[in-house]
């Protein structure tokens, strides 16, 4: 019984997939972000970064083992991140500076059943 509960409970963690299909919606995941030409940074609600694709380690001249875990606010000080968070809206054309460079950015909330999670 123990047993059937666990995999029930994993079952539904999983979203019922498979572990091959998990790794394989991994791997397309990664393939759609590596293909985006534009820098995507997605961040918990801690404010820490959770995943950087590789036009965003260009932006921003590093790369994502360095920054994965780490507070959005050292590698881009002047965000309103905690507003988008918050208050669960969208800014959009936001100047920032980044490595000397301007660039604009848009920040939109991530909601997961219902909640703000990022």
């Amino acid at each position: 019984a123990g047993a059937a509960l666990l995999a029930k409970n994993v079952k539904q963690a999983t979203f019922g997939l498979e572990p091959h299909e998990i790794g394989t919606l991994l791997k397309e995941q990664e393939a759609t972000l590596s293909s985006i030409r534009e820098g995507v940074i997605a961040v918990d609600t801690h404010m820490c970064i959770r995943l950087m694709n590789q036009e965003a380690e260009k932006i921003l001249r590093t790369n994502k083992e360095e920054w994965c875990g780490k507070p959005i606010d050292e590698i881009l000080p002047n965000n309103k991140l905690r507003d988008v968070i918050n208050l669960a809206q969208p800014i959009y054309n936001e100047e920032q500076t980044v490595a000397e460079a301007i660039i604009m950015s848009n920040s939109v909330p991530i909601i997961l059943d219902d909640k703000v999670v990022g």
